[in-house]
């Protein structure tokens, strides 16, 4: 499939959820190397990075995400855009995404 949010399903929904680390990773680097500026795909890879990764994984992950800068991704837009967020950096938009996403 072309489109990140089907690719961010299957890693987070059968490869993470069954505990199948690389696989989950390789899927979720496809998803943001595909569309670079899909927050959604940003949120989900550090989020993962955190939970299965080192420190230093979800960093540089954090980091690539604010020099994509994204733009686009149902939850990221929805951050991006809520009133009083607009000042926000890429960083802080991606915190908040995080905090947004459910639970694998």
């Amino acid at each position: 499939p072309e489109d990140p949010d089907v690719i961010i399903a299957v890693a987070t929904r059968v490869f993470w959820h069954e505990h199948r680390v690389d696989k989950a990773r390789a899927w979720l680097r496809k998803a943001v190397a595909m569309r670079p500026d899909h927050g959604d795909g940003w949120a989900f890879l550090v989020r993962f990075e955190q939970q299965n990764g080192t420190p230093a994984d979800a960093a540089r992950c954090a980091e690539e995400c604010v020099a994509a800068a994204p733009t686009h991704g149902e939850r990221w837009r929805r951050v991006a855009r809520a009133p009083g967020n607009s000042r926000l950096t890429t960083a802080q938009v991606l915190q908040l995404v995080m905090a947004d996403l459910p639970e694998v």
